[in-house]
């Protein structure tokens, strides 16, 4: 199972920060806590279904949420996912698909401890 750097996204979100405002950052927050739990959800039901075609919707969508946060790990997960998909290879789909919802549950857990709801 892949680790993750805090400092990582700590400074990724403080970049955003002080390129976008900390308003918008708020606002971008509460969406991608709203969006995010759903994502996942949705992601381990395709997952224990063999649904492809859903995990590489969700990996599409979540690449450019990622990029927008400047989160460059997450976004380079979710696009290896979406290219493990358009190959169908099973075995690198379920590794890759269960280190992003790892990756996601990490972001939304810093998010939870250092920004307010």
């Amino acid at each position: 199972m892949a680790t993750f750097e805090i400092t990582n996204i700590a400074a990724a979100l403080d970049k955003f920060e002080i390129e976008e405002g900390r308003d918008f950052l708020d606002q971008m927050l509460q969406i991608f806590n709203k969006r995010i739990p759903s994502d996942i959800s949705e992601m381990e039901d395709a997952l224990q279904n063999k649904d492809i075609e859903t995990l590489k919707k969700k990996a599409h969508l979540i690449a450019g949420s990622m990029s927008s946060f400047m989160l460059s790990e997450g976004n380079q997960l979710a696009s290896s996912l979406e290219k493990e998909c358009n190959n169908n290879n099973t075995n690198a789909i379920i590794s890759k698909t269960e280190n992003l919802i790892l990756y996601l549950n990490v972001v939304l857990n810093y998010i939870a401890q250092n920004y307010e709801a």
